[in-house]
């Protein structure tokens, strides 16, 4: 193949592109080269020898977002990678598996539902107009994404602020005939969903699939992680298994699979789920990238924009008082190394005085603890603050020159 030109990276995509291997989170919004750094990425993996091109798996939600990704590359040297669908990678696998699973019964894929849910939404006596079809074939497919059985479905719309399209004792039962109705003695047939399900089960449940799938895949690849399902997910996982070579991508203010169940949290909590060290990087389609590394479990969800975002409490040796419209530097370490800078300019009162934090009036003036919240601030070019433990972000008060104070206060002088 030929080697990857790195060259063609700028600073930030360059750091995401040749993170170790293991896992990694880019959150970044749309204009920000976000493909062109996982398939930099993909390609830097296979150059420094960490896996072959054929042990690639990279999904994307789109035949044609995966036909890009395959073209850039095939264009780079790098031939063999599977970038597939979610469904389409499945709908390949459990065609290689399906004997193991279901021995001699054929499968067929359902690619029209409505006439099999237009059978069961006449037969419980719900409304048979083209709308309440449409309707109880959009909550089917809500359901299964969301992983909730037709024998739950009652109770979790009982439990949840979602509406049933109709009764949902109606609508539950419905939903059970539509599954029943796909299977016959001579044939089985999937819609998209199956798919993602029989795969996920299959992998999970039947040792020597698990082992042959695993083997032949190492290395894996999200797009627009941010509208993945929670049986998505579960492929996902299956697919995994305890290994954590996984790359995100994905905006959390981007999701526009909610409707079918899709929800950004898993991008947000990824640090939480994925287990072992962590890089992630964060870019904004200004151009202003943050880019840090979570530490073990106390990366944070992010909340919502405008709601206080508690970082933790920061010491300052030298006291005082910011004013509005002073900038600072919050400056992130990790494991005593420097990490990155987020400049920050302060923007609102906390009490009589203006400060970024409510000092610990107990402590004695020349090293008080602030209780720094990103409520009280507002991140240049609109980056949002980051989270972590007191001890891996220090405060730079204004008016210091970042180097020759870092060179004082950074961890271990």
């Amino acid at each position: 193949m030929t080697k990857p030109d790195l060259s063609l990276l700028d600073e930030d995509q360059l750091r995401a592109a040749t993170a170790p291997r293991g896992p990694v989170c880019i959150l970044a919004g749309a204009g920000t080269g976000k493909t062109r750094t996982i398939t930099y990425r993909i390609a830097n993996l296979v150059d420094q020898g960490f896996v072959s091109p054929q042990r690639v798996l990279a999904v994307t939600f789109t035949a044609r977002a995966a036909g890009e990704m395959r073209d850039r590359l095939r264009t780079m040297g790098v031939a063999g990678v599977q970038a597939q669908t979610f469904h389409a990678a499945a709908r390949r696998q459990l065609k290689y598996f399906w004997p193991q699973v279901a021995g001699d019964l054929p499968w067929q894929l359902l690619d029209n539902k409505f006439p099999l849910v237009a059978r069961a939404v006449r037969s419980v006596g719900l409304d048979n107009s083209k709308d309440m079809i449409r309707d109880v074939l959009a909550e089917i497919e809500w359901a299964k994404s969301a992983l909730v059985s037709a024998e739950d479905y009652e109770s979790v719309i009982a439990t949840t602020d979602r509406s049933a399209p109709a009764d949902p004792a109606k609508v539950a039962e419905a939903f059970r005939r539509y599954e029943q109705s796909k299977a016959t003695p001579d044939m089985m047939h999937l819609d998209f969903d199956d798919l993602l399900m029989h795969i996920a089960g299959a992998i999970e449940n039947v040792p020597a699939i698990a082992e042959t799938f695993r083997e032949q895949y190492r290395t894996f690849v999200v797009d627009e992680y941010q509208d993945v399902t929670p049986l998505q997910q579960r492929v996902l996982n299956a697919w995994l298994g305890e290994r954590d070579d996984l790359t995100v991508v994905g905006d959390a203010n981007q999701t526009i699979y909610s409707f079918n169940g899709a929800s950004p949290d898993y991008l947000l909590n990824f640090s939480r789920n994925i287990h072992g060290p962590h890089c992630s990087w964060r870019r904004r389609p200004r151009g202003l990238w943050r880019w840090d590394v979570p530490v073990d479990s106390c990366w944070q969800e992010q909340p919502t924009r405008g709601e206080p975002m508690f970082i933790g409490d920061i010491a300052l040796s030298d006291y005082r008082v910011l004013q509005r419209g002073d900038t600072v530097n919050l400056v992130m370490f990790v494991q005593g190394q420097f990490f990155g800078v987020q400049r920050v300019v302060v923007k609102k009162k906390t009490t009589a005085k203006l400060t970024v934090g409510v000092p610990d009036s107990d402590a004695p003036r020349d090293n008080r603890t602030y209780r720094l919240d990103a409520g009280y601030a507002n991140c240049a070019d609109e980056v949002d603050a980051p989270w972590h433990r007191p001890e891996d972000v220090l405060l730079v008060p204004p008016g210091e020159q970042l180097d020759s104070w870092l060179a004082e206060h950074a961890p271990g002088k």
